[in-house]
């Protein structure tokens, strides 16, 4: 996968709006389906989601592309408080690893002691 522009930061949750438009406007530089952008956009904010809501610090985003998919990958850092355990669908306490799942190719969340990395690929038709 290559990534696409650069990494993002998400600092503050008010910045979280303008991050989903630029992940959604990376993925357009491949994706023509305006459903699928919007798939891609709710996505990502749901990811952005858990991780302000989850996690500490900034939150670091990229997007990726090959010839076929478009990968988001979200991470930040993990409260110190939180033993390290991996995450399964059932373990989501809200709807936002369900949209993912239900919208995504792809996806898996992945948490050690220091970290939370959500990743999900969407195809591009």
């Amino acid at each position: 996968m290559n990534l696409l522009g650069h990494r993002l930061e998400l600092s503050t949750p008010e910045t979280a709006p303008d991050t989903r438009k630029t992940v959604r406007a990376l993925a357009a530089s491949i994706v023509t389906n305006p459903g699928r952008l919007d798939d891609i956009e709710l996505m990502t904010g749901e990811g952005l989601a858990n991780a302000l809501l989850h996690g500490e610090g900034p939150i670091d985003v990229s997007v990726s592309v090959n010839a076929d998919r478009v990968c988001v990958e979200i991470k930040n850092h993990a409260r110190s408080n939180r033993p390290a355990n991996r995450h399964r669908l059932d373990q989501d306490h809200g709807r936002g690893l369900s949209i993912i799942d239900a919208l995504a190719t792809s996806w898996r969340l992945e948490r050690t002691d220091d970290e939370t990395a959500l990743r999900f690929e969407v195809d591009v038709d």
